[in-house]
């Protein structure tokens, strides 16, 4: 398995599997619009992944750094 930092809204594979874990994992989700937005319009959001070997994405974190803090808005692992 390996973690990476998703870079932008772009990578809609990596979007895609987000969106679905996040309904998967809430009874309020993030919308598809709203994760994207964060990715295009904000300098503080952070997006980070987890991938099996095969690329299968398994847990999601989507944080923000502001200064020296860091907020945990949304984080899901597949069951």
């Amino acid at each position: 398995m390996r973690v990476e930092r998703l870079r932008d809204a772009a990578a809609t594979d990596a979007i895609d599997a987000i969106v679905g874990l996040e309904a998967q994992s809430f009874t309020n989700p993030w919308s598809r619009d709203t994760l994207v937005w964060e990715l295009q319009n904000s300098d503080v959001t952070r997006v980070h992944v987890l991938r099996t070997d095969a690329g299968a994405i398994v847990a999601f974190c989507v944080c923000w750094i502001i200064f020296d803090e860091l907020h945990i808005n949304t984080l899901a692992v597949a069951p």
